[in-house]
């Protein structure tokens, strides 16, 4: 076994500087660490009010410009109904985009939207063919009603989605 008896005897002093100089060593390093923990806190949080700054403003933007489309559905000209349709069309997809979905074209926003069980998707669909139908078939024939009718089932899409 050990001899313990001569254990008094030993020189410690360098274990204890040893020790000392490595507990000082990780007070250095542990406060680096917190330092640098609360500069990316401190970016975080700016990064986040800067994204919520940014998403405030293009709220009202995108409300700002729906409710002037929706302010169409009160008229009696055909034709103002028509690009009110094309814009809501333009806007819709703004939107879709916005909110992280990926696609060519709206049909494959949508169909990404339909996937991710998004409220009232099956209304824009409906709204979408709608336009579609309206700027590709030369033979159809707007009514006051049929754009009215269609731009009140945007509004309800949108009210599901708490923009408008």
């Amino acid at each position: 076994m050990f001899d313990l008896s001569n254990l008094s005897k030993l020189n410690l002093l360098p274990f204890k500087i040893y020790s000392v100089f490595l507990f000082l060593i990780g007070l250095g390093v542990g406060g680096y660490y917190h330092l640098q923990f609360r500069k990316l806190k401190k970016t975080m949080i700016a990064e986040k009010h800067k994204k919520i700054q940014q998403q405030i403003v293009t709220n009202e933007y995108l409300n700002s410009r729906l409710q002037g489309i929706l302010a169409y559905r009160e008229s009696h000209d055909v034709n103002e109904l028509k690009v009110a349709i094309i814009e809501a069309d333009v806007l819709l997809e703004e939107i879709l985009r916005l909110q992280g979905f990926s696609g060519d074209t709206l049909s494959g926003l949508l169909a990404e939207a339909s996937l991710a069980a998004i409220p009232g998707v099956d209304r824009l669909w409906r709204f979408h063919r709608f336009r579609n139908v309206l700027v590709h078939d030369s033979s159809f024939t707007l009514s006051v009603k049929q754009g009215q009718d269609i731009l009140k089932l945007l509004q309800d899409a949108f009210v599901m989605w708490k923009l408008a």
